[in-house]
């Protein structure tokens, strides 16, 4: 896994034609699905240089999937007090009646959960080209 500082995280995927996506480096907080535009380009839900961009947005459910799979690189993670990975993110896909999808950690189960539940973990994704 790269760290793609100058586009404000890791690096989740690129294209030939040098089209890509970062992760934000750390977790922007807890919210509903339906609070995160309020939350999720906050400076202060950002490290310092995740600061400088203002285009955020929540991943799409195959971007989160991709997330999963390379968790360990990016710290998507909480730990429990067992010290056990713990965790559920929200995609950027609706889904049915105020239904989301999320994804759970350390299992990798995505499934919908209600857009109004407040618990649930937010990473910011964010495109560039090269």
């Amino acid at each position: 896994m790269s760290i793609y500082d100058q586009y404000g995280g890791f690096l989740l995927n690129m294209d030939s034609e040098g089209n890509g996506v970062v992760v934000a480096k750390q977790n922007q907080g807890k919210s509903s699905w339906v609070g995160v535009p309020n939350m999720i380009n906050l400076p202060e839900n950002h490290d310092e240089l995740g600061k400088q961009f203002t285009d955020w947005r929540l991943p799409t459910k195959d971007e989160l999937n991709q997330m999963y799979r390379k968790r360990g690189s990016l710290g998507l993670h909480e730990k429990d007090e067992t010290k056990k990975f713990t965790g559920e993110y929200w995609s950027s896909e609706q889904s049915i009646n105020e239904m989301a999808w999320t994804q759970k950690i350390p299992k990798g189960d995505q499934q919908v959960t209600r857009i109004v539940y407040p618990e649930i973990l937010v990473r910011a994704v964010r495109d560039f080209k090269v």
